[in-house]
């Protein structure tokens, strides 16, 4: 078993986010692009930079090209490798429901800033309420701002655009989508404040943490009955 050499714990808990190998995306009806199946390929050529809790890991800072993070273990590994690799960020699959026309719009999800987080990938599952902090979050306790995350600085500084007549473009609370902080990374120390977590805009560029995920795997063996799907070989460093 490849584990990594865990020679330091930091205690803060991160659920890692998924991202399995796709083909080409399809286009959906509004001309953006529609989340694949897995391709089956792709899943048994997958790369291991390492192995915690029954879980294979890729780093992508550590080869030449998401994980929610809601388990302490998974934490744990991802706040070991950002402080013991020098890396600033690494972005989450932690998500903002601020779409239009896909029901983040309900009453469960308000205020969208408070209620409206989840972990993008399999499942979907939700965040608890920013303002209820709890043993697997680590909102920082401040920012560019210096207010507790998250706070959506750079989405409230840009502000909404007036006279529009094509919506797309727009959250659901009429915010430019680009200067959003619908995204959650996590920052090594940026404000003085350990390694935590903070929405950011989503285009901004940073490495990336992949987990396996068992229920896409799943997936794809179901899909591809009599094709086995290996453990990936571990990739020494």
């Amino acid at each position: 078993m490849n584990m990594f050499p865990l020679k330091s714990i930091l205690c803060i808990t991160l659920l890692l986010g998924v991202v399995l190998a796709q083909s080409k995306p399809k286009i959906g009806p509004d001309g953006r692009p529609l989340l694949n199946a897995p391709n089956i390929t792709l899943c048994q050529n997958r790369i291991s930079h390492g192995k915690l809790g029954g879980h294979h890991y890729f780093l992508s800072w550590r080869e030449p090209w998401h994980t929610n993070l809601k388990t302490g273990t998974g934490s744990m590994l991802v706040a070991f490798v950002v402080k013991d690799d020098k890396i600033k960020s690494i972005w989450t699959s932690g998500r903002k429901c601020n779409f239009q026309g896909k029901g983040c719009d309900k009453p469960k999800f308000q205020p969208i800033n408070v209620r409206g987080w989840f972990w993008s990938g399999a499942g979907n599952s939700r965040l608890p309420p920013t303002n209820k902090r709890n043993k697997n979050t680590y909102w920082s306790k401040t920012g560019k701002a210096k207010k507790p995350q998250p706070d959506n600085f750079e989405g409230l500084k840009a502000g909404k655009l007036t006279n529009v007549t094509d919506p797309v473009g727009l959250t659901i609370e009429g915010l430019q989508e680009w200067h959003d902080e619908a995204c959650l990374i996590v920052l090594n120390n940026a404000f003085k404040d350990g390694i935590s977590w903070h929405d950011s805009a989503c285009h901004i560029r940073s490495p990336i943490v992949c987990e396996d995920s068992e229920e896409l795997l799943a997936r794809a063996r179901r899909e591809n009955p009599g094709v086995k799907i290996k453990d990936p070989v571990p990739k020494e460093q």
